[in-house]
Formats: structure tokens, sequence, C-alpha cells
């Protein structure tokens, strides 16, 4: 059986300037930067770009507890559908277990939501 990889994700929105950024953490680190966005939109590329990355089993942790819960239950709004259904395109035939977890609580979403901070301000990794 393979390792279960985990993934902190988390995604930031200035709503003076426009520009979010996102960014998703494993053993190595993604993020990037978009303009004219949502936080719910960063958010969402957060967990799209985490499952990307692993090929294997992965829990892949969010604190947006929608967004968290529309993956779980494997649903698709209206909202960002193309993410929507990249995400679920980048999940099929993987083993992915979505989990809410409260802002802040892991060294990784801490690590996450810094680099969606500095991915907003140009700074990516």
């Amino acid at each position: 059986m393979a390792e279960r990889t985990e993934i902190q994700t988390d995604g930031t929105f200035n709503n003076q300037t426009g520009i979010g950024g996102w960014a998703a953490v494993i053993a190595r680190t993604s993020s990037g930067r978009q303009e004219g966005t949502s936080a719910y939109e960063m958010e969402l590329k957060a967990l799209v770009e985490a499952v990307k990355m692993v090929p294997g089993p992965c829990t892949v942790d969010s604190d947006h507890e929608g967004i968290i819960g529309l993956a779980h239950d494997g649903r698709a709004p209206r909202m960002c559908r193309p993410l929507w259904d990249e995400l679920y395109a980048a999940a099929a035939g993987k083993d992915i277990v979505f989990e809410w977890k409260k802002r802040d609580q892991t060294l990784g979403s801490r690590l996450a939501h810094q680099l969606a901070r500095d991915a907003e301000k140009g700074r990516t990794v």
C-alpha cells in the first residue's frame, strides 16, 4: 500500500487590488498568482494544483469548509465550474481525501497561507 501524502492548501484575495494568490504545500511547494479573481477561486485553484502534484494516495487539507464539503461529496457548483471540472479530472482514479482543518491549525497551513500571500504580491516559489 502506498504511503498517503498530506497536502496543505490555502488561497487568498485582496479586494482592493483584485489580485489573489494560492499555495499547496507538500514535500515541495507550488504557488501562483492571478489577477481579477476571488478568494473562492484561489482556494479552489490551490486544491486543483495540489491534486495534480501527487501521483498517489493523498489527503488534501484546506481551511475553506465549503469547498472541502463540495469536493468531499464530489459536487460541482456553477461558480468556477471549469476549476471544479479540472479538480475532478485531476483526481480521477486517485485515492484522494479532502479534509477541512481550522486555519493555522498546522505548520503546513501556515506555510500555505504565507506562500499564497507572497504569490499575491508577485513572489512565487
